[in-house]
């Protein structure tokens, strides 16, 4: 009969300590002593992550992000991999503030730029004098010091007004490009857990800074593209389709162009050194970092932040239709984007997928590589508030153009 474990213990000490000699000679799997070959340890005992049988005790918390599963022994690995004498297999997923290093199969944190420095957690980047907070997800308290052109702001380091980051250095401020704003690069939530099948699960997602235009593109600049011979006129026109159409409308050059199909918003944004925005571009631009559910915050869409039906009032807050851009100010994101919500649905660069928040990546994702539609954001004039979100995603065929679809552009930041 095997001894119990107190017992045990009391053997080894005595041995130890009184430097006895002692009759019997341990074994494999007891305390002490190396693991069977499978593992295991005797009664009582865990297998260590020397390979040694001990009693079992509260283990220290994995380091960097790392995580104990079922396929790990009891050792810290990152997730998805297993255990092999090491971590084995590469990461599915890195945690916030590293990425994946393929070639040796570890999360690698991120390079800090923009005078950040290293927070002592060996992950994240905050301004000299800042914390990064867990529980905030983001780094805490005035940074004491800002280098190059940045100024302090509130609990960060940003450019003065009207300026942006240089991508070439990122201390250095430049002019914003005309009717642009300047998106910066970060993490935000990505999607609802409360809204619909397609806008879950909630995730933090890292874009890359961008620009993109302040409001929707006008008539006036679509015409312009269309004299010089390089985009066609829109699918549907105010004098072939109806009054609901803006084109060759007259008075409605600061109007938002609508009835334009995936494949002319496309060709007006190349031509003008863009592209359509990605939807996670669209919905960082549209919600900030502080997970709201509007541009404005969490109160109820109504005709004061965007051109929309409202009971009363009827649908383009009374007009029927579209107003001139910019008609909306109250409604503006957190970085001073316009007409997000409402006026008309904007094409953007992804194809659709229900399920394209469960699949894509971390970093700037991207919908599926093809597909049969397009996702369109924002909702249009004649949507009613519990149509309307930053969140909410549609789509459309490429081809496809009505009275309630326009566009806007971006452009990568340099």
């Amino acid at each position: 009969m095997k001894p119990s474990l107190p017992a045990m213990i009391l053997s080894l000490a005595s041995c130890a300590t009184i430097m006895l000699s002692c009759d019997r000679t341990q074994q494999a799997g007891e305390i002490g002593q190396p693991c069977y070959g499978n593992g295991t340890c005797d009664d009582e005992l865990v297998c260590d992550r020397d390979e040694l049988c001990n009693p079992p005790g509260p283990e220290p918390a994995c380091p960097d992000g790392k995580l104990r599963t079922v396929y790990t022994s009891g050792n810290c690995c990152w997730q998805g991999q297993g255990w092999a004498g090491k971590c084995v297999g590469t990461p599915t997923e890195c945690p916030r503030g590293t990425e994946l290093h393929k070639e040796e199969n570890t999360c690698t944190a991120v390079a800090c730029g923009g005078g950040r420095v290293r927070d002592r957690d060996g992950i994240h980047c905050c301004h000299p004098g800042q914390q990064w907070s867990d529980s905030l997800k983001k780094c805490k308290g005035a940074p004491t010091r800002c280098e190059g052109d940045l100024k302090r702001r509130d609990e960060d380091c940003l450019c003065p007004p009207g300026e942006v980051v240089s991508k070439a250095n990122a201390t250095t401020c430049v002019a914003a490009p005309a009717e642009m704003v300047h998106v910066p690069a970060g993490w935000f939530t990505m999607g609802r857990n409360d809204g619909d099948e397609s806008e879950r699960p909630a995730r933090e997602v890292y874009i890359s800074d961008f620009y993109i235009d302040r409001h929707e593109v006008t008539v006036k600049q679509y015409r312009w593209c269309v004299l010089k011979g390089v985009c066609g006129r829109p699918s549907k026109r105010h004098s072939t389709n109806g009054r609901r159409y803006n084109y060759e409308a007259p008075d409605r050059d600061d109007h938002p162009v609508n009835g334009v199909s995936w494949h002319q918003a496309s060709a007006y944004c190349d031509h003008v050194g863009g592209r359509l925005p990605t939807e996670a571009e669209w919905e960082k631009a549209a919600r900030g970092k502080d997970k709201r559910r509007y541009p404005w915050g969490d109160d109820a869409p109504s005709c004061k932040v965007a051109v929309m039906f409202e009971i009363g009032r009827g649908s383009g807050c009374g007009t029927e239709g579209t107003l001139p851009v910019g008609s909306k100010p109250a409604g503006a994101s957190p970085y001073g984007v316009l007409d997000l919500i409402g006026g008309v649905n904007e094409w953007t660069l992804d194809f659709y997928a229900e399920d394209t928040y469960s699949r894509a990546s971390a970093r700037d994702p991207r919908g599926p590589q093809r597909g049969k539609a397009h996702v369109v954001r924002g909702g249009a004039w004649y949507a009613e508030a519990q149509f309307l979100s930053a969140t909410r995603r549609v789509a459309d065929r490429a081809d496809y153009a009505s009275f309630g679809s326009g566009f806007r552009c971006v452009r990568a930041a340099k």
